[in-house]
């Protein structure tokens, strides 16, 4: 059985409290960064903006942090339709 060597298994998981803390504190962040791309590390955030490129610039721009822990999410006050 292969392994998951402890660098891809630490991002993961990073990526993954991430992902559980802007699912909790979604109607925290709705009040806060309406309309905004909010940026989490670690479960914390980093950066907002309302500019989706900006966000991404300002992800890629913070070399101290991993990026493949970096978790980018919109924070949208309407619903989204999505065909599948």
């Amino acid at each position: 059985m292969a392994t998951v060597p402890d660098r891809v298994r630490d991002d993961l998981l990073s990526f993954d409290r991430s992902a559980v803390v802007f699912a909790e504190r979604f109607d925290e962040f709705l009040e806060q960064y309406p309309d905004e791309w909010v940026g989490l590390y670690e479960g914390e955030v980093i950066f907002h903006d309302s500019d989706h490129q900006k966000a991404l610039m300002e992800a890629d721009a913070r070399k101290d942090l991993v990026r493949n822990r970096i978790l980018v999410e919109f924070v949208g006050t309407s619903p989204v339709t999505m065909i599948l």
